[in-house]
């Protein structure tokens, strides 16, 4: 359990490290949302990531119309639903744990009609060497 924790914590450090790369860059989440034809996202996961995904489209054109986890909670004025309850017409969802279970990812891709996308993919094919 201890490898599997740092493991997630190395790659969570990687993914704000590239993330802040971007920014430095004048690049930021909802401008390579926008590029990608997203304007309703949902994220699945109500962990520190997902968090920080809600503050950075905050003051953007991009509405996360829900966010879906196992537990309902709220945070930022949004209601953490379970991915049962979430009936949304969307673009994309957006898992933020590189260690999510095929059946989570498998179960959003047939549930909904959009893409499923984990958020260290979209920030690390948007680096610029």
């Amino acid at each position: 359990m201890a490898k599997r924790k740092v493991g997630l914590f190395r790659e969570f450090y990687t993914l704000l490290d590239e993330w802040m790369r971007l920014i430095e860059d004048g690049r930021n989440i909802d401008m390579i949302l926008s590029d990608m034809g997203v304007s309703k996202l949902a994220i699945y996961g109500m962990g520190n990531m997902a968090q920080h995904i809600v503050q950075a489209l905050a003051s953007s054109r991009i509405e996360v119309v829900c966010v879906m986890d196992v537990y309902e909670e709220e945070y930022a004025e949004l209601k953490t639903v379970t991915m049962d309850k979430c009936d949304l017409s969307l673009d994309m969802i957006i898992y933020t744990n590189p260690n999510e279970e095929d059946e989570v990812i498998a179960k959003l891709q047939s549930k909904f009609d959009c893409r499923v996308e984990y958020l260290g993919n979209i920030i690390f094919e948007n680096i610029r060497d």
